[in-house]
């Protein structure tokens, strides 16, 4: 995993993501899927100029850097939310709040983004988790 991370946006890398994303989702695991698809969006930067080919593994179409990782980002938080990783993804929020506040000045998307981070802090306090314990046999 390490060798093909480091030939930078490799084919093989892709597939492999979009394979594992495919395995964790078939297995239920959100988050583990969500978390995968952010290592493919760690690959783009946030440029409006440079455009990309389509990704039919996705559904995504030909489009610039930025709108492939934010389309790539709001998978993620779908996902992050559906596997109870809200912390995770109120991360990922406040990236994407800077990317709208300072770059793109699409106030529209990042009022429906406060509004999701809100909904987020508000699972945080109000719902109850599980976290797995975890015991050493010696």
């Amino acid at each position: 995993m390490s060798f093909v991370r480091g030939v930078t946006a490799s084919p093989i890398f892709i597939r492999y993501i979009v394979r594992l994303h495919d395995y964790h989702l078939a297995s239920s695991n959100s988050t583990e899927a969500g978390l995968t698809l952010k290592l493919h969006a760690d690959l783009y930067d946030w440029q409006t100029a440079a455009f990309l080919e389509p990704m039919p593994e996705f559904d995504l179409p030909r489009q610039s850097e930025f709108a492939r990782k934010e389309a790539l980002y709001l998978s993620i938080l779908d996902l992050l939310s559906k596997g109870r990783a809200w912390e995770t993804a109120i991360g990922l929020c406040k990236e994407l709040q800077q990317q709208y506040e300072l770059h793109t000045f699409s106030y529209q998307r990042l009022s429906e983004l406060l509004t999701h981070q809100a909904t987020l802090y508000g699972k945080i306090v109000g719902e109850p988790r599980q976290f797995p314990s975890y015991f050493r046999v010696g």
